[in-house]
């Protein structure tokens, strides 16, 4: 049984941080809300299957997670942005494997869409999004250097920002984004492991930042 559980402890972190911004952004608890999170993480864990080509189980997980989250989602749009999202990166994962950039993007999309289906807010959530795949083609750019993903990640970067001054918000939550930026345009020498806790730490710091500052 043991093998049909997904050992990505990463995917388990971002999802429940995800959940956690989301109710940290509402500031409210329904009891659809604990359905909302079974569901999601039945789904998560049913890419396990995707992995080992068992389709059956990924099969049945995906009847009973999605079920949950048809029953508990507050509306039928959030239910159609969730599947908007979830239904590409299953396209992507199995006709191009799960290092493909565009299952890169819908996959770490559907792990931080909690924020969305908490909180309401897609704004909130896409500003999210875009912060954390920065720090995602940051670390890939750093490991293999092809030049499109500095170019994603110097747009994304945009994309986000244009969001905050549109809504009239400080940017300064934005601020640990500046490494990422010098980076893009003076690449420098770090570990890996490095490198993956100074993500951690400036993510912990942007956080801080957006309920200090933005006051949701």
């Amino acid at each position: 049984m043991k093998r049909y559980f997904l050992k990505h402890h990463g995917v388990w972190v971002i999802s429940n941080v995800s959940f956690l911004l989301g109710f940290l952004y509402s500031r409210t608890l329904h009891w659809t809300d604990l359905l909302t999170w079974v569901g999601f993480m039945i789904i998560l864990n049913s890419k396990q299957s995707l992995f080992i080509k068992k389709y059956v189980p990924f099969a049945v997980q995906s009847v009973v997670g999605w079920g949950l989250l048809v029953f508990s989602l507050k509306s039928s749009e959030v239910l159609l942005v969730t599947m908007a999202i979830a239904i590409p990166y299953v396209l992507y994962f199995l006709i191009w494997g799960d290092r493909f950039i565009y299952s890169v993007i819908t996959g770490f999309a559907f792990l931080v869409l909690p924020v969305y289906i908490i909180s309401g807010s897609f704004l909130y959530y896409l500003i999210i999004l875009f912060y954390f795949l920065n720090a995602v083609f940051k670390i890939r750019y750093m490991v293999t250097g092809e030049e499109y993903l500095r170019k994603m990640g110097l747009a994304f970067f945009g994309f986000g920002l244009l969001i905050v001054l549109t809504l009239g918000l400080s940017p300064l939550p934005l601020l640990p984004l500046i490494d990422n930026i010098y980076f893009y345009f003076k690449p420098y020498r770090v570990k890996l492991y490095t490198a993956g806790w100074t993500e951690t730490l400036k993510s912990l710091t942007f956080v801080a930042l957006l309920f200090l500052i933005w006051k949701p």
